[in-house]
């Protein structure tokens, strides 16, 4: 703050607070003051013992000219998300662990409204006048900015790309899936079933799906968020959703156009689940869609109340009856407090009734009340698919869905 404040009294820094672009000129003035007020700093005791201030030159450099702390966080490849709650509390969540807060933050709200117009000038739309929900897509990450009077003060939340990549071999293995359960999914992708994944953790499935049977001949489309998800040795063209409900729309019917084998959609919302059950109803087969929901029911409820919401003439009943009979199977997965991931439940749908959409349970997994690892299961229910699959030459073994002990 000292180093700060003594930069200020240097240089005019008005031309900060007028636009996010910072002059090369004013950038080396600030470079500049910040090593000579460090050193004026160094020789009149101003600088604390132990303090590193090359280091506190470039924090303040990069505040008053880049993207200040969260430059760095952008830059660390463990970092996958960032919170700032307010000026001088961020968070950062890294490879897997739970959020940590982080030892520097911003030095003032004014600080940290640069750096969110800065970030906002990146994505080629700059902030708005007014705006108060400032929502961006950067070249490595989603950003979603809160700003007053919308709030308190302002509060940033960024989300980096991942990418994603697994196979049903490697589920598999680390016992994430059975392998009665894969022999099945494998089936339904080369018949081009249209399957929804739901759970706490859909990615992983989705993108080990997408990757099944992916020969080096095979095209698939997909549609994606934040995360980058593989599909093997498939041609893959890759479509990236836009801002607003329009462009996401607009984006799934135009993937649905170029008659992949297989069109995946890793974001089921909104106007993007609307477009993703048109193209359904409309013929387009080998569908792979993600919903994030804490189990399949909840997810499957969500879907039905958002396409409701954006198709008003049609009513709860008959949009689950479209539900029900667009996708051919559905699945649950979650990621367990140990953290596994495992399936829960792959289940066949099949319309709907008074009750809401029929789901009939195919395999399951059974937890073990003494703690231990748990089981998967089939329960005995042999789908319809599994005669349409005969049909075409792909005949399963009846085994695979007799239930244990029967």
């Amino acid at each position: 703050m000292t180093l700060l404040d003594r930069i200020a009294d240097a240089v005019d820094l008005s031309a900060l607070r007028t636009s996010p672009n910072v002059p090369d000129a004013l950038a080396q003035q600030i470079e500049r003051a910040a090593r000579e007020q460090a050193n004026a700093m160094r020789e009149e005791g101003d600088a604390p013992e132990g303090i590193d201030l090359d280091a506190v030159v470039r924090d303040a450099h990069r505040e008053l000219v880049g993207l200040g702390a969260f430059g760095p966080l952008l830059e660390d490849e463990e970092v996958g998300e960032i919170h700032c709650v307010r000026f001088d509390q961020l968070f950062t969540v890294r490879a897997g662990a739970n959020m940590t807060p982080e030892a520097s933050a911003f030095s003032s709200e004014e600080a940290l409204y640069r750096v969110i117009a800065r970030l906002a000038q990146q994505s080629g739309e700059p902030w708005k006048p007014g705006e108060t929900v400032i929502e961006r897509r950067l070249p490595r990450a989603s950003l979603v900015a809160i700003a007053p009077p919308a709030a308190a003060n302002h509060v940033v939340s960024i989300r980096k790309r991942r990418r994603i990549e697994t196979t049903l071999d490697e589920l598999t293995r680390a016992g994430s899936i059975s392998k009665g359960m894969t022999q099945f999914l494998e089936a339904c992708i080369t018949a081009r079933a249209n399957i929804l994944v739901s759970g706490n953790a859909p990615l992983p499935l989705l993108s080990a799906l997408a990757a099944a049977g992916g020969g080096s001949g095979e095209r698939v489309v997909v549609v994606q968020d934040v995360e980058e998800i593989g599909v093997g040795n498939a041609h893959a063209a890759n479509l990236s959703l836009g801002d607003s409900r329009k462009l996401g729309e607009d984006c799934v019917r135009a993937a649905s156009k170029l008659r992949a084998d297989r069109l995946v959609v890793t974001q089921l919302a909104g106007g993007v689940a609307a477009a993703t059950v048109d193209a359904m109803t409309e013929g387009t087969d080998g569908v792979l869609a993600a919903l994030g929901a804490p189990t399949l029911r909840q997810g499957i409820s969500r879907l039905v109340a958002q396409l409701v919401l954006h198709r008003p003439g049609l009513s709860l009943e008959s949009m689950r009856e479209v539900v029900g009979e667009a996708f051919d199977v559905a699945v649950e997965i979650s990621s367990f407090p140990d953290g596994r991931l495992r399936v829960t439940r792959v289940a066949e749908l099949g319309g709907a009734d008074a009750k809401g959409i029929v789901a009939r349970d195919l395999f399951v997994f059974n937890t073990d009340p003494a703690g231990g690892d748990g089981s998967f299961s089939a329960t005995g229910v042999v789908p319809r698919i599994a005669n349409e699959l005969a049909a075409r030459g792909m005949k399963l073994d009846p085994s695979l869905f007799k239930r244990a002990g029967r």
